[in-house]
């Protein structure tokens, strides 16, 4: 049983680049329709495309359902979008996800989980999960307050 739970390991990670490809095409086109003016539609491509893999296009549908835009607004599903994309690595579906357990928006409200997203964003090189991290590290929101770690978090 061992030996073929190895085999499937092998044959997915052989077949998750190809499977991520048709995600991003998915993206793409996603990213075309909303561009067009096609909101509603680029939402169900967005859906698509990270049911096929891509993690920007799960954070793109989680930004949809936060702002409303093409759908009606639904907190509880962007934060499902944004753990799917922050899952699978993308800072910025991490650095969103922080921000919506932080202000309990989605969710419970949740300071240690936020600083963890934070973190894990941050980590990456996000910017504005830099500036998050740096934020919670100032104010104490979900990590012990401090000043140093937020002044390095905040210049870098």
């Amino acid at each position: 049983m061992h030996r073929f739970r190895h085999g499937t390991l092998l044959l997915f990670t052989r077949l998750l680049p190809a499977y991520a490809e048709q995600g991003d095409d998915r993206f793409q086109k996603g990213v075309a329709l909303y561009q067009s003016g096609d909101r509603p539609a680029a939402l169900q491509a967005f859906i698509k495309a990270a049911n096929a893999g891509s993690q920007k296009a799960a954070v793109q549908a989680g930004w949809c359902y936060e702002s409303g835009d093409g759908t009606r607004q639904d907190l509880a599903a962007a934060a499902k979008w944004y753990w799917v994309g922050a899952d699978r690595g993308n800072s910025r579906g991490q650095k969103n996800l922080g921000a919506l357990y932080e202000e309990g928006r989605g969710g419970p409200e949740d300071w240690v989980e936020a600083a963890k997203w934070y973190s894990k964003s941050a980590a990456q090189g996000d910017p504005d999960g830099e500036a998050a991290l740096a934020r919670a590290y100032q104010f104490g929101v979900g990590v012990a307050q401090s000043r140093r770690d937020a002044i390095a978090w905040d210049t870098r």
